[in-house]
């Protein structure tokens, strides 16, 4: 499974989950919060709630890759030796983050505690950040990849949508596909209104199409909080070189 390829290839594949979506709005994605998109590029820093398995000779999360955007919105990535509860700082600069996923783990297979991916201007305790304006991507347990329906077209791209796939449990959800221009303007392009314990898949009848330097996010909205949200958003690159 290339997850580089999944993120930024000529097809891409988004993939969030949300397990608790509230009444107010947030993202699809594993931290269950708001995501604030960063105003410039920062270093990253990266941290597991588990101390002793996610670090670099651990039986969980060896290393991980972080895969993103840089100040031109062009394509960067790293990878970045665990060590547990304890913070790594990337090299390079971000200003968006794409995904990340687990590149290299010991005997365990997977991670064992939740890594976190967030700005270098964070603060953490236990290795979890505190601020969650500042997270960029999160691993859950044993997932070994972040879950994020958040992505930003890289620069000399474009896109259109193919598939959208959502399904949705315990509550009923309203679900908002927004694309952020780079004017800064969030457009609401679809929204989809999706009953408990069922699911939707969406095959759009015509071209909604996605430029570069834009971000897309998929939104829920709970009736009453704890809906539980699965997205998986289908892209075509339409500007193949």
């Amino acid at each position: 499974m290339n997850l580089a390829n999944e993120l930024c290839g000529n097809r891409v594949r988004i993939y969030g989950y949300n397990g608790a979506i509230d009444n107010v709005g947030e993202e699809v994605w594993d931290p269950s919060t708001i995501w604030t998109p960063f105003a410039a590029t920062a270093k990253l820093e990266v941290a597991s709630t588990d101390n002793t398995k996610d670090v670099a000779a651990g039986t969980g999360a060896q290393k991980i890759y972080v895969l993103g955007l840089d100040a031109d919105y062009k394509l960067q990535g790293e990878e970045l030796t665990m060590n547990g509860q304890t913070v790594v700082t990337s090299v390079k600069s971000y200003l968006r983050v794409l995904g990340a996923w687990v590149s290299q783990a010991g005997t365990d297979g997977v991670n064992a505690g939740i890594i976190s991916v967030a700005n270098i201007a964070a603060t953490w305790t236990t290795g979890a950040p505190n601020e969650a304006n500042q997270v960029a991507a999160k691993i859950a347990a044993s997932t070994c990849r972040s879950r994020m329906a958040i992505w930003t077209v890289p620069a000399g791209m474009s896109y259109k949508m193919t598939q959208l796939y959502i399904g949705n449990r315990a509550q009923i959800c309203d679900y908002h596909l927004d694309v952020r221009t780079a004017a800064g303007i969030w457009i609401r392009a679809n929204t989809w209104s999706i009953a408990a314990n069922t699911y939707a898949d969406h095959w759009p009848a015509y071209d909604l199409a996605f430029e570069e330097k834009e971000d897309i996010r998929i939104r829920g909205i709970a009736a009453t909080t704890g809906a539980i949200g699965t997205v998986c958003l289908g892209l075509e690159r339409t500007n193949r070189r």
